[in-house]
């Protein structure tokens, strides 16, 4: 059974969980290297790449 889209708010809190999931351990004190996604007016991905250049 297909959904439809996720709630705004729901959607949000992935976002941010995720992100917190993402964080370096505190002795390390920053974050670890995230992509940087650009989306098309019809949700298509258009560019993505990681911060900082290469992996």
């Amino acid at each position: 059974m297909l959904q439809g889209p996720p709630n705004p708010a729901e959607a949000e809190q992935n976002i941010h969980q995720h992100m917190q999931n993402l964080l370096v351990s505190s002795r390390q004190g920053h974050l670890a290297r995230l992509p940087s996604t650009s989306y098309r007016a019809d949700g298509q991905i258009s560019e993505a790449y990681w911060f900082g250049g290469k992996l």
